[in-house]
């Protein structure tokens, strides 16, 4: 019997180990939305919590990014600035890992209203 086994993708601190793929700003995987103030996001908003949220949203409405991000990200080590060894916080990578190893199913119309809800639609 033959066992294949696929590298899980997975996300850490981009100072203390290394990685595949820098996420953080300004790449092109980087959250653009951020509860600090000065930094590079384009979008402020009030907690971490909603800035992951707003990410995903914003992510899983570009069909060809998630596509995109399975394609390139299956199996690497991502590198973000969230992830201390000792103290790993939630990061937007999380729906990139998520995406790559579960295979999320994206239901366009959940996005859509997801998405309205959020403000992110004109």
């Amino acid at each position: 019997m033959t066992h294949s086994t696929r590298a899980l993708t997975r996300v850490v601190h981009c100072r203390f180990e290394p990685f595949d793929i820098y996420c953080g700003r300004p790449s092109r995987y980087g959250n653009p939305f951020s509860d600090k103030p000065g930094t590079l996001a384009k979008y402020r908003v009030a907690t971490r919590e909603e800035s992951i949220l707003r990410h995903e949203a914003w992510f899983l409405a570009q069909p060809e990014l998630v596509e995109e991000v399975k394609r390139v990200m299956a199996g690497k080590i991502l590198g973000c600035f969230c992830k201390y060894p000792h103290r790993p916080l939630p990061c937007h990578c999380d729906v990139y890992v998520r995406v790559c190893n579960e295979g999320l199913i994206v239901e366009p119309e959940q996005v859509r209203e997801t998405c309205e809800q959020l403000g992110l639609l004109g």
